[in-house]
């Protein structure tokens, strides 16, 4: 954030970081590595929201084989 002079943090900072730094524009079909990158960005964004970080569980669908693309869901109870 010093770097390009931000004093805070905001979801279009964070979404601009992402296209500028990884190109990453498109939020289906993530590799491994960019889906964990769109991940940090959103749980900074649900932080600065809520003051807390949802728990997330991965979901691999039955059957298949994990091919880096993930299906997030709350945690029931949280």
């Amino acid at each position: 954030m010093e770097k390009r002079n931000l004093k805070y943090f905001d979801m279009k900072i964070g979404l601009n970081f992402l296209e500028d730094e990884y190109g990453i524009t498109v939020f289906k079909h993530l590799n491994s590595s960019n889906g964990i990158k769109v991940r940090a960005v959103n749980m900074l964004g649900e932080y600065q929201l809520h003051g807390i970080i949802l728990s997330k569980k991965r979901i691999i669908g039955k059957g298949k084989k994990s091919s880096g693309h993930s299906k997030y869901l709350l945690k029931s109870g949280q």
